[in-house]
């Protein structure tokens, strides 16, 4: 019945969410992995480095928030932060070596990971409930911002 399936898609959620949040290894949490990544990927064109603001907005997450997660990292040593020169109120952040390594390797264990749950599932499978969970995605996204536009819907 209706309140049935209510209560295992809520319950199937936080599953998934636990999952996603336990795949990363090595000491990184799924935060941190993002910060490497994009550190990665969008840092290379800033001189494999790029300003706080930027970061927090890639990975949509206010400055305070950014500043606590970078303030962490650093006391890992995964990352360094520097004032720009040219301008005293921003800061550049950049990915250490410890911190290259643990993306790394984080990214190695999430692929080794993947692997395995496709060969039990199956690629056919598998496309079927990335399908699955892309629609679902979306019906959410647009339910979030309906109920942002209008609070009693």
């Amino acid at each position: 019945d209706r309140e049935q399936l209510k209560e295992e898609l809520i319950l199937s959620s936080g599953r998934m969410k636990k999952i996603v949040k336990s795949l990363l290894c090595g000491g990184i949490t799924q935060r941190e992995y993002f910060v490497l990544e994009v550190l990665n990927t969008k840092g290379l064109k800033y001189g494999s480095g790029m300003y706080v603001s930027a970061l927090a907005d890639m990975i949509h997450v206010s400055m305070p928030q950014a500043s606590r997660m970078l303030k962490n990292m650093e006391e890992k040593g995964y990352i360094r932060r520097e004032i720009d020169e040219n301008n005293r109120r921003n800061t550049f952040v950049y990915a250490t070596e410890k911190g290259k390594e643990a993306r790394i390797e984080a990214q190695r264990e999430m692929d080794a990971f993947a692997d395995r749950v496709i060969i039990r599932m199956g690629v056919e499978n598998v496309k079927k409930l990335i399908e699955l969970f892309n629609m679902s995605t979306d019906i959410m996204e647009e339910e979030l911002l309906k109920r942002k536009e209008n609070p009693n819907v």
